[in-house]
């Protein structure tokens, strides 16, 4: 086999090995399993075969601390061993952190989990080169239906033209779609990599901070 991962080490995930199992579902809201290399970490905890003798890991992710998921050792990528934080009291009644390194010595040859051509084929995953990514790709659709702001016959859609509000009229030319699907979900995965304690931002609460950025900065002469 290509790879020989051992247990207790760190490893990460492409999100899209994960899209058809409960962390969609357990991490909803949390993270966009559509944006680009997007990897969830976690530790191996147990190691098995399946009935074609396929290298199966336990894995355990740290934002799923309560939750195993079993995946393919082709699925996973070795991202070093586990550091453990140990106290130490001394002679003074000093308390003093230690970082311990995982002891145990992986293979010199030890290869990233990454998928082989073989499994790729049996997931029918698309190979891609270090290029390109596997995404969705967003299109404004005004641009593309031949009614956009360039075309003689675009239209202007907003019901109740002649009643609507002038926030009506600044929402209708906002993507809304785009930043409910994209950018709140985007802000949120990046938020929540470097503070664990991140709260998660609501679509509401970004058209609130885009009202009050609007109110401190618009002066009117």
């Amino acid at each position: 086999m290509s790879l020989n991962l051992n247990v207790n080490v760190r490893v990460s995930v492409s999100a899209h090995f994960l899209r058809k199992t409960r962390a969609v579902e357990l991490l909803r809201g949390r993270f966009d399993f559509n944006a680009p290399r997007l990897r969830l970490n976690g530790i191996t905890t147990a190691k098995s075969t399946d009935a074609k003798n396929k290298v199966l890991y336990n894995v355990v992710f740290d934002e799923l601390p309560d939750t195993t998921f079993v995946l393919y050792g082709t699925s996973l990528k070795h991202e070093g061993p586990i550091v453990r934080q140990e106290t130490i009291v001394n002679h003074s009644n000093t308390a003093t952190t230690v970082s311990n390194t995982n002891t145990q010595k992986e293979d010199g040859n030890l290869e990233d989990a990454e998928p082989s051509d073989e499994d790729e084929e049996e997931e029918g995953i698309t190979v891609c080169d270090e290029v390109w990514d596997t995404r969705e790709v967003y299109v404004d659709a005004r641009l593309v239906s031949g009614n956009d702001y360039r075309s003689m016959k675009s239209k202007f859609n907003l019901q109740n033209k002649a009643t609507a509000s002038p926030a009506e009229y600044f929402l209708y030319f906002l993507p809304m779609d785009h930043i409910r699907e994209v950018v709140v979900p985007n802000i949120n995965t990046h938020a929540h990599s470097v503070n664990n304690r991140w709260i998660i931002l609501t679509f509401l609460e970004y058209l609130t901070w885009v009202a009050i950025l609007m109110n401190m900065t618009v002066v009117i002469s």
